[in-house]
């Protein structure tokens, strides 16, 4: 061991654990490090750090709840100003009536289509066409539209109707014009109804011209016996004198999508949409009164390579039902 005033030999002695890596125990003065001697040096203060840390974020605390107020405030003001200035939803536009008569005209055509007479003319229409086209074809038809004695009927030949349809090649039915005819007796005159009305393949019905007067006389006589041999023709004529007598005054017309796809020569100056106004005020001054049916030409309108050709016959009533002429066929200029 050393002796008293001699520096140690050999390191520091093993004392009482105090701490890691050779940290100082926390005993009395002389231990590891420390100086043996001297006054003890004074005492320290304490440091105001933490305080100063603790004030600072009181005053930011403090600050911060009105700054936040004002924030949330703004971007209430902001979201609210948004609001305001932003334009209201548009409501959807009611939809437009359509114009019979015209190419926006399917919403007024469906209502006006509703009759189901309409269905029954168009099937007998249709079936009429067909034993016109087999004629001019060269084609057997079916013998029930033939008149019971040999007559003016589908049976008749005519050798021009093949010189007409040459230029055509392979030709298709386009549609069916029909001219339907309406006469009653009234204390005021005759009243005279004459109107055309197509009918097309897949069955639509649609009136092409419409006129009506009052006059003294009419020359024309009603197709005797039409209401019990041909209940569909009959009603509707029914039909059209009813709509025209009707507050609605409807019924459906030609759009102009359908006019377009027929022959000039058919269409020229058919305007029924106009017409009808005119035609309804007539026929609703005559007051109640009996309508006697008039059919008149029937012409199935066919097409091929550009051209167009009328194949035209007629309705009759013979032998309690009805016939057809015979076809003649013309091409349309």
């Amino acid at each position: 061991m050393s002796q008293p005033g001699q520096p140690w030999q050999g390191g520091p002695p093993a004392g009482p654990a105090g701490g890691w890596g050779g940290q100082p125990s926390g005993g009395p003065p002389g231990g590891w490090g420390q100086p043996a001697a001297g006054p003890p040096p004074p005492p320290q203060k304490k440091s105001n750090t933490w305080i100063w840390i603790v004030v600072a974020a009181v005053v930011l605390l403090v600050l911060s709840v009105p700054c936040a107020a004002i924030g949330i405030m703004f971007l209430a003001g902001g979201a609210a100003y948004t609001m305001a200035a932003r334009p209201a939803a548009l409501p959807e536009p009611a939809p437009s009536a359509a114009v019979v008569g015209s190419s926006a005209a399917p919403a007024a055509v469906s209502a006006a289509a509703s009759d189901p007479r309409d269905a029954a003319f168009a099937a007998l229409v249709l079936d009429a066409a067909r034993a016109i086209e087999s004629t001019a074809r060269g084609q057997p038809h079916d013998p029930r539209w033939d008149e019971p004695g040999m007559g003016d009927d589908l049976r008749r030949a005519q050798p021009d109707n093949a010189v007409a349809l040459a230029p055509l090649g392979a030709w298709t039915v386009v549609v069916t014009s029909l001219e339907v005819e309406a006469i009653a007796a009234s204390a005021g005159g005759t009243g005279y109804v004459r109107s055309s009305v197509l009918v097309f393949p897949d069955g639509r019905v649609r009136w092409l011209s419409m006129s009506a007067r009052v006059q003294p006389t009419v020359f024309v006589r009603p197709t005797a016996g039409l209401e019990l041999a041909a209940p569909a023709l009959s009603g509707e004529v029914a039909r059209m004198v009813e709509a025209l007598g009707a507050p609605t005054c409807a019924l459906p017309t030609a759009s102009m999508a359908e006019l377009a796809t027929l022959p000039a020569a058919l269409t020229r100056g058919a305007n029924a949409a106009a017409e009808m106004p005119g035609a309804c005020r007539t026929v609703a001054n005559l007051g109640p009164t009996v309508w006697q049916p008039r059919f008149d030409d029937v012409t199935v309108v066919v097409t091929g390579n550009g051209r167009w050709v009328a194949l035209r016959s007629g309705f009759d009533v013979s032998g309690g039902r009805v016939t057809l002429s015979s076809v003649r066929a013309r091409p349309a200029p």
